[in-house]
């Protein structure tokens, strides 16, 4: 859970760039997630996670499986991720390897 609100503070630092009003804390939070495709990828990497935690990897493998169709990212459900993972202009991106922290991916990057 950790890593992932460090992931979403990623999506809010570029939203508060973007914008000059002041929005309320909801708003700050909920908007990247209902709108940011990059986000919704990591998203269900970081709950596969979980399940790997638990000793579910089909559920992991099923919700790689779900993000590449509904996103058109491919992260593998084995990899390791740091805090702070970003994609922008999600499409097309893919994930065979394990990354470091604070990294921002953009349109078609195949890393492994």
């Amino acid at each position: 859970m950790k890593l992932l609100l460090e992931d979403i503070k990623q999506y809010e630092i570029e939203r508060r760039k973007d914008c000059s009003n002041n929005w309320v804390s909801l708003g700050q939070f909920l908007l990247p997630i209902l709108s940011c495709e990059g986000l919704w990828a990591t998203i269900l990497f970081r709950l596969g996670c979980v399940f790997i935690k638990v000793r579910l990897p089909v559920l992991a493998f099923i919700l790689s499986k779900i993000s590449r169709i509904i996103t058109g990212n491919y992260i593998h459900y084995k990899n390791i991720i740091g805090p702070g993972f970003k994609i922008s202009h999600s499409n097309n991106v893919i994930f065979a390897k394990s990354i470091g922290s604070n990294v921002h991916i953009t349109t078609n990057v195949t890393v492994g």
